[in-house]
């Protein structure tokens, strides 16, 4: 059988590598600057002419390369950022395949001039058209390295064809030019084309510098319509500049993403940085953001894309969640977002129901029509006890001075005040006291809440749009919020009320009481109340200030007689019991 199976000589080899790398004039620019800034330049000055066909110059102040570093410059995988595979899992740089000048060789005409620190002698490697052999020789070059690359695609005019209009390639140059810019203050760069000077940023490190190079590139109303946002976590930092929901735009052009000084295009931040936006802008439009996500390289892959601009995280769902959370707290404090929702109230006979209970009975057998008599919140209540501290509550109420002796049977107190001893049902208490935020957050005072790291997940069958939408409304005031992915309901945010309550029954009864009546809110409350369940050692865990605290917070706001029974010491005494109790 003939032979079929070849080895591909080096140019071969060199043009596929190039296809992969140097897609336009954009692609060449990225690979130098990059080149630049691992060479820890403080001044980038970059030439271009005829939209980066004819000529590209990129000029830095770095540490530059001694002859023969020079020589190994041009050769395919010849770098000097990895060594090791080891190093491939800790990869700092912004280059380190070694690919980069080698492809552009391959396509163009290139010449490197550089002087190292401490040289000198400056040195230029060039090959003259149509040569096979590099030429080296001396040459007047300040500390650093000029690289130029001119007629690109020449030895690839295939792949010259493909290439679009003098402006619209300088446009998606100039875009390249804008994004590096933005990944590091440190570093001033120069861009002229056709020898018209189009941007100059000095290096800055402080706010105030930061600002104004944020202003040139993404202009000033950009700036006045961002906030800076700035969190950590797990050895995560994520900070920057996020464009208030109002300031958006029609393109996704003011989209900046940075892990670790790169420049990416990653689903998995895209998609966490929209959620965050939640409802807050339209179909179409697109939010405005520059931000910068510094991670351990040991827990990210940046050799996944020839071009370097994807990654892989370790633990993607734990990046997406943070991210997410932290954006959505951030445009929350910043814009102290209030939900507009239903605030129709209870009808008459029913809020004043049980306003004189507390008068017309001294224990627990109170006999009512209302399923929810015992969970009825005292009509004389005032609102500002909920902005209330705990000293204030105890300062006001006779049931500061009470004092937890401790917790039995999973969710009865013992209690002491004065003479007398109390058994609480922390369970039925709880239930009052759910039972009462719930209904005054739907009468106009939310519940405040916090975004989860990790949502709770719950799975459901199907649930059209109209369902959805009425549970988002309806839970809102609630501080609950949540998305549907395919049969999955993905609880994102919860206040710390229901935290350890909620389950798959709430929700499954919530979705039935979407098709009550819009402006009831017994339905919803009978699918809380009956379907919540606590952990059972929840109390347990609580320490006893915790509990008294529970304790003051609910008696206050509630008819307390129906969740506890009170015995006198003395009749305790008489049968021995007392010092026991206390003893456990």
């Amino acid at each position: 059988m003939a032979r079929q199976i070849y080895l591909l000589p080096p140019m071969v080899a060199n043009l596929i590598a190039a296809g992969e790398v140097i897609e336009r004039p954009a692609s060449v620019v990225k690979e130098l600057l990059e080149n630049s800034l691992d060479a820890k330049a403080r001044r980038i000055q970059i030439d271009i002419e005829k939209g980066g066909a004819q000529l590209i110059r990129v000029r830095d102040d770095g540490m530059g390369m001694g002859k023969e570093d020079l020589v190994l410059a041009p050769e395919r995988h010849a770098t000097s950022k990895i060594r090791t595979a080891r190093d491939l899992e800790l990869i700092t740089t912004l280059g380190f395949r070694g690919e980069a000048l080698a492809s552009i060789d391959s396509i163009a005409h290139l010449a490197i001039t550089s002087l190292a620190e401490g040289e000198q002698t400056a040195w230029k490697l060039y090959r003259a058209q149509d040569k096979l052999e590099y030429t080296l020789e001396p040459a007047a070059h300040p500390r650093g390295t000029t690289v130029e690359v001119s007629e690109l695609f020449c030895y690839a005019p295939v792949r010259r064809k493909f290439l679009r209009s003098e402006k619209t390639e300088y446009l998606a140059l100039e875009d390249m030019v804008k994004r590096v810019m933005l990944s590091t203050f440190d570093v001033g760069f120069v861009l002229r084309h056709n020898q018209r000077l189009v941007a100059q940023v000095r290096a800055g490190k402080n706010e105030l510098e930061q600002d104004k190079r944020l202003a040139a590139v993404c202009g000033n109303p950009f700036l006045k319509n961002a906030l800076r946002v700035e969190s950590s976590y797990e050895g995560m930092q994520l900070w920057g500049w996020l464009g208030l929901p109002a300031f958006n735009r029609s393109q996704s052009d003011l989209q900046y993403v940075y892990v670790n000084g790169r420049v990416v295009k990653d689903k998995i931040l895209s998609h966490a940085i929209r959620s965050a936006y939640l409802d807050s802008i339209g179909e179409g439009r697109y939010p405005c953001y520059v931000l910068y996500l510094t991670i351990s390289p040991e827990v990210i892959d940046v050799n996944v894309h020839p071009t370097k601009q994807e990654v892989h995280f370790a633990d993607s769902r734990l990046v997406h969640e943070w991210v997410a959370m932290t954006l959505r707290t951030a445009l929350q404090d910043a814009l102290s977002v209030k939900i507009a929702v239903d605030a129709t109230p209870w009808p008459e006979e029913e809020a004043t129901e049980n306003k004189n209970s507390a008068q017309e009975t001294e224990g627990p057998d109170v006999k009512s029509n209302n399923r929810f008599a015992a969970y009825r919140p005292q009509g004389n209540i005032p609102r500002t006890l909920y902005t209330s501290a705990i000293s204030n509550l105890e300062s006001d109420n006779v049931h500061g001075t009470d004092t937890i002796l401790g917790v039995f049977y999973q969710h009865y107190a013992l209690l002491k005040r004065n003479e007398q001893l109390g058994w609480l049902d922390l369970q039925k208490m709880y239930q009052k006291n759910v039972y009462d935020k719930v209904l005054r957050a739907w009468q106009g005072e939310p519940l405040k809440a916090q975004w989860l790291l990790l949502p709770q997940t719950y799975i459901f069958g199907g649930c059209d749009a109209a369902t959805r939408l009425l549970m988002q409304k309806k839970l809102a005031p609630l501080g609950i919020f949540f998305d549907w992915e395919e049969g999955v309901l993905l609880v994102r945010q919860l206040p710390a009320l229901l935290k350890d309550c909620l389950n798959s029954a709430v929700f499954t009864a919530f979705i039935s009481a979407t098709f009550a009546e819009a402006d009831n809110h017994t339905p919803w409350l009978v699918a809380l109340i009956e379907h919540m369940i606590l952990p059972a050692d929840y109390f347990k865990k609580m320490s006893l200030e915790s509990v008294h605290r529970l304790w003051i917070e609910a008696a206050q706001l509630l008819d307390s007689a129906q969740c506890i029974r009170w015995v006198e010491i003395e009749d305790v005494k008489r049968v021995g019991v007392y010092e026991d109790s206390v003893s456990v």
